[in-house]
Parts: structure tokens; sequence; C-alpha cells
């Protein structure tokens, strides 16, 4: 709660020289700017994007992008106090802080008097066992961290900003606005004079002269400046030596923070030249990964793709209600999906410098990617349009479905060290994720025979379809069955064993074993060919089981994919699938019967 009072004081000491930026400034250099964090350099409009998406869950507040904002709050912390950014939905939440309860986004200036009101009691929190909290309580502490990480942002620049001060004539730098910085050299001779001052008069400031006074406000404001920015390390820069630290780090350490005071003159008075002047010298020769970056900020080529997709999936279904032959249109969004698609996943292997599947969300885009490849491949090889619409549908789904996996939205985090390796991210993940892939299209096959035979589809369709899902889950069962063979090689080199029984590892196993036991089950006829597609249907929910349900257990080495919050959409999902499988057989069944009698 310390940083939470010396930021307020920083803000008080501000209040005289709050400034605004004017809306002309152009924030395209200021978001290139490169930046440590989470350990990996990154252009500052990613840093802006998450830093905001953790306090807000937005990716604009007011109106303003991300950028914006956090020019305001490195440059203008006056009105960055001011600014709603603190998303709290929960009702009990805002009225243990005696929050409005008709609103969810809220101040830095709002929060600090509840806050320091309520932190005592919030610290003992810190030493419970995390099992044990409620969600009103976890959520406090979420809401204490991001107020501590906002007061560090608020205070990053605060050595370059305004005092707002006046400074004793034996002191004056000949500047309308003195900052930190302007007294960095005499700083030692202002504190040691003050303490002098204190000595001989005591600390009552009705006995000092005019000079006096400005004499002890400036070496207070200069200790607490300095006090409350010391140990920042939120936001990382790079100084002259090629060390990435904080601004009053490189301050300290004798760096020049000039083209940053520029930069801040310039926001402060709207100055436009001046301001892409001071961010163009900051940034100097931009890396081509900071541009990469930048662009994939701005396109989001995942959902653009996703609606590809789900426009491809319309056109078609409409050409096919029209009894047309036309595929030129359905083709070309799959193909501008692809592209979009193909696109995005190889911009993350170049910034990250690895194979995009290291999470449970890069996971979920390297998949869908299979799916809408093998769909286009599938039909240009054999004409087969259930492989468009299964292809397409399940692609669309899964892009769907990956942000909800980001609890802090887009980042682009980096992996612990024994999982950033390139040659098993490279072999193993991706062989097994494509067998997931491969056994999402089998399962999405077998839906549509058993829709098709419903709804009275020539036998010679039905035969092409079934020797498509017959060799379907033999791709299946190979990738899979390599994939687990390499995944306990990879064990073996990182922990010692080949196969422990984690939970990652039975998941793969469990698919492995279902697709050898259907498998053997037709080849001995103990599945007739309902029981075999029903069967394979139910591998969405097999694959589920394996991909996310094993991250519900909390347990097991492969802590990269825990996640929470999903278990009851996992569960409707593999109920629903249950329900509909065991409908569509039953349903078949009755249809055979019907036929015979």
């Amino acid at each position: 709660m310390k940083k939470i009072l010396a930021v307020l004081f920083l803000i008080l000491c501000c209040t005289k020289i709050a400034a605004a930026a004017e809306p002309e400034l152009n924030y395209t250099s200021f978001g290139l700017l490169p930046v440590l964090h989470e350990g990996r350099v990154k252009p500052l409009d990613s840093f802006a994007r998450i830093m905001l998406r953790e306090f807000s869950g937005r990716d604009a507040v007011r109106g303003h992008g991300a950028a914006e904002w956090l020019a305001e709050v490195l440059f203008d912390p006056v009105s960055a106090a001011e600014t709603p950014v603190f998303e709290i939905t929960n009702p009990a939440v805002r009225e243990h802080f005696d929050l409005k309860l008709k609103k969810t986004l809220f101040s830095f200036s709002e929060l600090a008097p509840g806050l320091a009101a309520h932190a005592a009691e919030t610290q003992g929190l810190r030493d419970a066992n995390p099992d044990n909290l409620t969600a009103q309580q976890q959520t406090t502490l979420r809401l204490y961290d991001d107020v501590a990480i906002y007061s560090e942002l608020l205070r990053s620049f605060s050595a370059v900003l305004p005092l707002g001060i006046d400074a004793p004539p034996a002191y004056g730098t000949g500047k309308t606005e003195n900052a930190y910085v302007d007294f960095r050299a005499s700083e030692s001779k202002i504190q040691n004079d003050a303490a002098k001052l204190v000595r001989k008069k005591g600390a009552d400031t009705a006995k000092y002269t005019d000079d006096e006074k400005k004499l002890a406000s400036l070496a207070f404001a200069l200790q607490e400046i300095r006090t409350a920015g010391v140990n920042n390390g939120t936001l990382k820069i790079i100084n002259k030596n090629g060390q990435w630290i904080s601004p009053w780090q490189s301050l300290l350490q004798n760096g020049d923070l000039k083209n940053w005071q520029d930069m801040a003159i310039a926001y402060r008075s709207g100055n436009a030249e001046g301001w892409r002047a001071a961010a163009n010298a900051v940034r100097g020769k931009t890396p081509f990964k900071i541009y990469l970056e930048k662009a994939y900020n701005i396109t989001a080529p995942f959902p653009l793709a996703m609606g590809f997709y789900l426009l491809g999936i319309i056109i078609l279904a409409a050409e096919l209600y029209r009894k047309s032959n036309r595929m030129l249109f359905p083709l070309l969004c799959l193909g501008f999906g692809l592209a979009l698609h193909v696109t995005g996943l190889a911009s993350r292997i170049i910034i990250l410098s690895r194979p995009p599947v290291g999470t449970l969300y890069e996971s979920l885009l390297f998949v869908s990617l299979i799916c809408a490849a093998t769909a286009l491949a599938l039909y240009l090889r054999r004409k087969n349009l259930v492989a468009l619409f299964a292809g397409q549908g399940a692609a669309a789904f899964l892009l769907f479905l990956a942000p909800f996996l980001l609890q802090r939205g887009e980042s682009m985090e980096m992996l612990v060290a024994v999982l950033n390796t390139s040659f098993w991210l490279g072999t193993h993940v991706l062989c097994i994720t494509a067998g997931y892939a491969v056994c999402i299209l089998a399962a999405m096959f077998a839906h549509a025979w058993f829709i098709l035979r419903l709804k009275n589809a020539p036998a010679r369709q039905l035969h092409l379809l079934y020797d498509s899902i017959y060799k379907t889950t033999l791709a299946a069962l190979l990738l899979t069955g390599i994939g687990t063979i390499l995944g306990g090689i990879w064990a073996d080199q990182s922990w010692g064993r080949f196969w422990g029984w984690d939970p990652k590892e039975n998941g793969a196993l469990l698919i492995v074993l279902w697709l050898i036991w259907i498998q053997h089950g037709r080849i001995a006829a103990r599945l007739n060919r309902m029981a075999f597609l029903a069967a394979v249907a139910f591998l969405n929910v097999i694959v589920a089981l394996a991909w996310f349900g094993v991250n519900l257990l909390g347990i097991g080495l492969h802590s990269y994919g825990f996640i929470t919050g999903i278990a009851l959409a996992l569960g409707f999902f593999c109920a629903g699938e249950t329900i509909l499988i065991a409908t569509l057989w039953k349903l078949n069944a009755e249809k055979t019967r019907h036929a015979l009698a």
C-alpha cells in the first residue's frame, strides 16, 4: 500500500501542471517502441494491449486505443489517475470498497481510498491457502496486484515529468517547468542543504523564509519521487549499453532519458511534430519482428479467418440449396481464410522463434488450421463436399473457442525452459495436435454419415463417405500413435522417464487405445457399421477429454496447459455429443428395421 500512497503523492505534486494530449498526435511510432516484457522484446503497442486487457478486459477505454491510453499513463499520470480502467464485475467487491454499484469500471483515484483502508486485512489473504479463498477474495487480491502494477506504470517516467514546484533561485535550472532529471546533478547538495536547514530551524515551516520553504518542498519532492520510482520494473526500455532496465534504473546508472523527456514535453503540449520526432529518436532502427508484431496486433488474422470460414459455409449451403455446382465463391472464402490463418501462425513462429504449439491456445490455432487445410485437400482430390462443411465448421468453432482460453488476453508469452525446445515442439507436439485435428474430422464425417443416411442420400455417396471415415481414422491412429511415442522420448530426455502416467500422457494414450479398439472391433466384426461410426463420432468427446479435460485435474508435469473455468462448458459439450450420437444411432437403427420389415 506504500506504493499507492507514493503515487498519490506524485499525482498531488503534479496537479498544477496536468496537461491533456491533443487528439492530432499520431501513435504509430510510439506503438513501435521496443520494450522488454514477460521475457521477450515486443512493441509498446503489444505491451499496452496486454496491460489494458489485464486491468479492464477491453481493447480501448473512452474511445482511445491501448497505445493512446498508455501514453496518457506514462506522460500525464494526473489525467490517467482519473480514467476509469479497472473492471470490477463482482458486486460484493464493489460494495466492500464502497464503490458505486451501478458501474463496473473505476479509476485509480476512486479505488485508492478503499484499497488503503482495507490494506491490512487484504495482506492476511496472501498468507492463506489460495484454494480456500472465495471468489470475492480472489478478485480482491487480483485488484490489489493490478493497482500495484498500474501505480508503477504511472511513475515509470516521473523522473522526466514536471514537478509543479518552484525551485529556490539558488537551485534554479532556468526552465519554466522543472523535472527530477533537471536536479539530478545537484540533488545531493539540495538534500544536504535541506537537512542543515532542519537542524538549524527545526521542522516547523512557519519559521522558514519563502526560499527556505521552496528548498524544503523541493528536497521532499525529489526524495519521494525517487523512492517511488527507483524499484519500478514493470516497463523496461533499452539503455545506451544495450541493457533492458526500467527508466529510473537507466537514469540512476547515468543513462540518457532526454528523448523520453522530449516525448513527454511534446505529448503534454500537443506538439505533433515534436512527438513524432522524439518517438522516432527513441525507436532508432526497428527490428523486423517489432513491425511484424504490430501488424499482427492490428490485423487480428484469426478472427478474420474464422469469419471467412463461416462465410464459406453459408455460401456453400446456399449453393447446395439451389442445387448449383458453382464452387468458386465457397472455395475462395476457404482460400482467404486459410491464407489469413497461415499468415497468423507464420507470424507467431517468426515473433516467438518457435513452433506455434507451445500453449493450449496455440494448439487450438494449429488444429483448426489442419482441419481447414485437410478439408480443402479432400475436396480437391475427391470432390468431398462433406469435408468442406466439416473442416470449415470445425476450424471456425475452434477459432471461436480459442480466445476463451486466454485468461489475460493475447500476450505470446514465453514458455518455461523444459518446453521451449523447437525440435520437440516441431515433432511431438505438431504430430499429436495434427492427430487431434484428423480425429475431429473423422468424428465430423461420422456425424455427417448418420445425417445423410436419414436424408436418404445415395448409397454410393454413403459408401464413399464411409471409406473416407475408415481411412481418416487410420491416419489419426498413425499421427497420435507416433506423437505419443515421441512425447515419451521427450519426457525421458527432460524428466528421466519415458512414461509416468501423467494426466496428459494418459489422455494421449486414451485416444490411441480408442482408435485401436474401434479398428479391431470393425475388423473382427464385433462392431457393425453403425456401431463403428458411432464410436468414431464419439472421438469428439475422447479428444475433448484428452485435450482439455485432463487440465481440470490441476496435477501433473504439463503445467503449461492448466486452465480453470471450462469444466461446465466441457461437461455440456460431452453430454450434448453423447445424446446427439445416441439419437442419430437410434434413428438410423429404426430406419434399418423399417426397411427390413
